[in-house]
């Protein structure tokens, strides 16, 4: 067994993820264009989530990238 530390756990969470084609792309695109690496990944067998394990030091350019892609989601 193995610990890691100053690690962090982020969760996409929508019900639109649900059958919808690329979305898990999408999110790991946008962490890999923001140097974020992902130690591990859990999805749920609803579909509406997707939990990733990060660096701590890398948690704010994550989030941030996901909430710019939430936001370019979001019809105006």
């Amino acid at each position: 067994m193995s610990v890691l530390r100053e690690v962090a756990v982020v969760t996409v969470v929508g019900s639109g993820m649900r059958g919808t084609p690329g979305v898990a792309g999408r999110v790991f695109t946008v962490l890999g264009n923001n140097k974020v690496n992902v130690v591990a990944i859990a999805q749920g067998a609803s579909e509406c989530s997707i939990s990733f394990v990060v660096d701590e030091a890398n948690l704010t350019d994550a989030v941030i990238g996901l909430h710019d892609l939430a936001l370019e989601a979001v019809p105006v």
